[in-house]
């Protein structure tokens, strides 16, 4: 067999079957998302509770964060209104975070750190130290994005 051909076959042909896997791996899992997405977005056409629809609200906040954070923003504001006006303290807070964390994704950082201290206010008052640290870690990271070192250390 000459050289070419064996080259040929090493580099192109022998790992092809890997390069298809993959292929289709990586296009099912994006796939899957915006189908989540979607069907995410159809169970709130179809709610009509509003409890529902409010966790739907903060699931598709945190869903679309990170691509389509404008959208999941308003999500994350949608269901802060509920639950403040509700009073349930902790998922307020979680709307907070989630809401924070799309501004970041957004390049809101000065609304990120407003969200993201609203969250650890009630997180500290709730003495819930598993979301604290969480919101610590991302005002920490937000902290460093914005240049802030001796904030994030706080």
């Amino acid at each position: 067999m000459p050289r070419i051909i064996r080259l040929f076959y090493f580099y192109l042909m022998k790992p092809f079957p890997l390069l298809l896997i993959s292929f289709f791996f990586f296009t099912s899992f994006f796939s899957q998302g915006n189908g989540r997405i979607d069907s995410l977005k159809t169970l709130l056409g179809k709610a009509t509770c509003d409890s529902s629809i409010a966790n739907l609200h903060l699931v598709l906040c945190i869903e679309l964060s990170e691509n389509q954070s404008a959208e999941a923003k308003f999500f994350g504001l949608m269901a802060l209104r509920y639950y403040r006006q509700k009073k349930n303290v902790f998922k307020t807070g979680q709307a907070y975070g989630c809401t924070g964390l799309a501004c970041y994704n957004n390049s809101e950082f000065d609304e990120a750190v407003e969200n993201y201290i609203h969250a650890l206010e009630i997180f500290d008052k709730l003495n819930n130290k598993n979301e604290a640290a969480f919101i610590h870690n991302k005002l920490g990271a937000l902290y460093n994005r914005i240049n802030k070192p001796g904030k994030a250390l706080l």
